[in-house]
């Protein structure tokens, strides 16, 4: 992968976190500890995929709360990177908790230990966040923002395979560990937590923090003074409509975005029973589609604007998701489209599957221009004095809604007793924000 020059050892660095934190992402959240806790844990796909929107609820409720306060000690003492390496082991300790979720055992430990790893690397990567416009100017602030993004699918795709390779698809798994008793699918907190402490490593040692502050403070009053901070930018965003438009649409299709990743694995092992070797697949060819989704959109970014970029990325989203939830194992298009009926469960072995798979690539095309392009347009409408204040209020409205779907999608699903009509619930939230972006000015 030829790197985009200019980049010194300072941005590579703090590029490298993505890398370091993705596999959290894709192995733990989507694509192996989800699906084997819905399907083995709980052990019954309606109950499960409920329950892991109530704990998704339950973590970006959290993560929306605190965010200003930890932005707030920020702010007021300094440097970011000790509250990343503070977070990171704090994920990396919690994820450890996920090795016992044994199949029909406790369901509480591995859920706290979930919610507590997830938080703590969601606000980690608030603070990383919050270093990119220290480290390059701003006229390049989007293509590092896209190229790290990128590196992150790479590296999720990289963990992946090596769980795959040495552990789920060995016939004597590395340490031994028994496939019986899932321990392959159980090991991934615990990878997932080592990779993370490992490649974050280069972050902390090569890019520059800002400065010390020599101002201290109590605790009780920086809890007050986060919430201070946070009213006085809404009040202050309040006189730039076009950005407060953009951070209200962003809220709804990122929301989306994120509970497409979090539930897209469990909801393909419920409807097609794959196991986590085919679920493995599909998710290297979700990242791998992703890497070069982060290229393109970075393309349109440049050429058409960061608006286009994000309005076809969504769409994509959009029209994908729409494709998934139409599938069942004898149809697609919502029956338009009959199939034979076939028990085969052989990976990719029925028309329904291959349907499913196209549609599945085409959202991996979208997920990262969503993301970087969003990063770049919030760029592009902030007055150049107010970026900071204005890019702590992004990550923060990135966040404050981000419960809704997965609460949305746990209620649903609970009360229909249907795992699609529970996905179905997402596209309200990209509908909702491709509406607010329709009225957002680039410029």
């Amino acid at each position: 992968m030829k790197i985009p020059k200019p980049y010194n050892k300072s941005q590579l660095s703090w590029a490298l976190f993505d890398w370091a934190n993705q596999p959290f992402f894709t192995v733990v959240t989507t694509f192996i500890f989800a699906p084997y806790f819905v399907n083995q844990v709980v052990n019954n796909a309606v109950d499960g995929q409920a329950m892991w929107g109530y704990i998704n609820a339950i973590v970006a409720f959290s993560i929306a709360l605190c965010s200003p306060i930890f932005g707030a000690m920020a702010d007021v003492r300094g440097p970011r990177k000790p509250w990343v390496a503070i977070l990171s082991v704090m994920c990396a300790v919690a994820s450890c908790g996920l090795w016992y979720a044994q199949p029909n055992g406790n369901i509480l430990i591995p859920l706290i230990s979930f919610g507590i790893a997830t938080f703590a690397i969601e606000i980690a990567v608030i603070f990383n966040h919050a270093m990119l416009p220290t480290i390059v100017e701003e006229k390049r602030l989007g293509r590092l923002s896209g190229f790290s993004w990128g590196v992150g699918y790479i590296g999720g795709v990289v963990a992946l395979l090596l769980l795959l390779i040495l552990f789920i698809w060995a016939d004597k798994p590395l340490f031994g560990l028994n496939k019986d008793l899932y321990e392959p699918e159980r090991i991934s907190g615990p990878l997932s937590a080592l990779w993370l402490i490992i490649f974050t490593i280069p972050m902390l040692l090569f890019t520059p923090d800002v400065n010390k502050s020599n101002e201290k403070i109590a605790s009780l009053d920086t809890i007050k003074l986060g919430f201070s901070n946070l009213k006085n930018t809404l009040t202050d965003v309040k006189a730039y409509k076009n950005i407060w438009t953009f951070l209200l649409a962003r809220a709804f299709y990122n929301d989306g975005v994120l509970a497409v990743i979090s539930f897209s694995g469990i909801y393909a092992m419920a409807t097609f029973g794959w196991d986590t070797t085919s679920l493995g697949i599909f998710a290297i060819l979700i990242n791998i589609i992703a890497f070069f989704g982060c290229l393109i959109g970075g393309a349109i970014d440049d050429k058409f604007g960061s608006k286009t970029a994000i309005r076809v990325s969504v769409w994509a989203l959009f029209i994908a998701l729409f494709g998934i939830v139409s599938i069942t194992k004898n149809s697609a298009l919502f029956g338009l489209i009959d199939f034979q009926a076939s028990n085969n469960a052989a990976f990719l072995s029925t028309p329904a599957q291959i349907w499913f798979m196209g549609f599945g690539l085409i959202l991996g095309m979208g997920f990262g221009p969503a993301q970087s392009a969003s990063r770049t347009m919030m760029v592009r409408i902030t007055p150049k004095e107010k970026i900071t204040q204005f890019f702590g209020l992004y990550a923060f409205s990135g966040k404050a809604t981000g419960f809704l779907a997965p609460l949305a999608i746990g209620i649903v699903t609970a009360s229909t007793g249907s795992i699609r009509m529970g996905m179905s619930v997402i596209l309200v939230f990209f509908f909702a924000g491709l509406a607010m972006l329709h009225l957002v000015k680039e410029k």
